[in-house]
């Protein structure tokens, strides 16, 4: 039940971008993933809502809960909890992830592990330095962080000169 408790509260801090709470001021970042076994919401104010297994989701029979999924969300709750580096010692340094060439790098690193670059789509990936989750329907192909930042808005485009300039800001 415990599990299930953290998955819960992972899952939907990290649904609504509630894991980091970033100080405008100061640029620190403080999380909001108890570092101990306090629950971040009341239980009385809370719903149990957990996954389903393929399976019983499929199946005509009764409903079963998918643990795997619970435990994997308990994994990156215990991970987060064991690396709470300030924001500026938790990025990866520039330096290393510079490419040599025009070409895709193979393997894409995240704060917890590494994937090959196709392995990305239809993950679900957790965004450090905001706290929000974040799914990967598709992949950009030939562009970088420091590629011309579009926009999703109008408003935005003027402001920002590439996807590095929009995040540092």
């Amino acid at each position: 039940m415990m599990r299930s408790k953290v998955f819960h509260e992972l899952f939907f801090n990290g649904l609504f971008g509630k894991l980091f709470h970033i100080s405008k001021s100061s640029g620190v970042r403080q999380k909001i993933l108890a570092m101990d076994d306090t629950a971040l919401w009341p239980f009385t104010n809370m719903y149990m809502l957990l996954p389903m297994s393929q399976q019983s989701a499929q199946s005509q029979g009764s409903p079963s809960i998918d643990w795997t999924i619970i435990d994997s969300c308990f994994a990156v709750a215990e991970f987060l909890k064991a690396n709470n580096l300030p924001m500026a010692m938790n990025n990866f340094h520039v330096e290393a992830m510079q490419r040599q060439d025009d070409k895709k790098p193979e393997k894409i690193h995240l704060a917890n592990t590494s994937c090959g670059f196709h392995d990305l789509k239809d993950m679900v990936v957790l965004a450090n330095h905001t706290g929000r989750f974040y799914y990967v329907a598709d992949l950009v192909n030939d562009a970088t962080a420091d590629s011309p930042f579009d926009g999703s808005c109008e408003s935005a485009r003027p402001s920002y000169s590439s996807y590095t300039d929009y995040f540092k800001k």
